[in-house]
C-alpha cells in the first residue's frame, strides 16, 4: 500500500505540516527531496490538489529523489497533470521530454512520444494572447 493511502484523514493535515516544517528547516538535507515527494503524493492521491502536487513534485525533482523508479513515475505524473488537469501543454511537453531523455526505455516511452507530438502541434497552432 502506498504511503499516501496509509495516512488516515485525520492525520493528513498533520503529515503535510511535518513535511512543510522539514522542508523549511532543512532545505538542503539529503532527505528534503523525499519529503517533497511524499507531500506531493498526498496532494495527488488523497486530495486531488493538482496545483500543490506539481509544486511539491517539482521541488522533489529539484532536490533529488534518488530512486529511479520514483523519479520516472513523478516525471510522468507531472506531464500527465500539466496536460490533463492543469491545461498547460508547454509544461507537459517539458516533463514528457525530460522523462524520455532520462529514461528512453521507460514503459510509457512510445505513448509519451505521441503525446509530445500532439501537444507540440497544439502549442504551435494556439495563438498568443494579446
Amino acid at each position: 500500500e502506498t504511503h499516501a493511502r496509509v495516512i488516515d484523514s485525520e492525520n493528513l493535515d498533520q503529515a503535510l505540516g511535518y513535511y512543510d516544517r522539514f522542508l523549511e528547516q532543512f532545505p538542503r538535507h539529503e532527505l528534503s527531496g523525499l519529503a517533497a515527494y511524499l507531500a506531493a503524493r498526498l496532494y495527488l492521491e488523497r486530495l486531488q490538489d493538482y496545483e500543490n502536487f506539481v509544486q511539491y513534485a517539482e521541488k522533489a525533482m529539484e532536490r533529488g529523489v534518488l530512486d529511479h523508479e520514483i523519479t520516472r513515475d513523478t516525471m510522468y505524473a507531472l506531464g500527465y497533470c500539466y496536460q490533463f488537469k492543469l491545461n498547460n501543454p508547454a509544461k507537459a511537453v517539458f516533463w514528457y521530454k525530460r522523462l524520455n531523455k532520462m529514461y528512453p526505455l521507460n514503459k510509457n516511452a512510445y505513448y509519451v512520444s505521441n503525446r509530445i507530438t500532439e501537444l507540440e502541434k497544439d502549442i504551435t497552432v494556439t495563438p498568443a494572447a494579446p
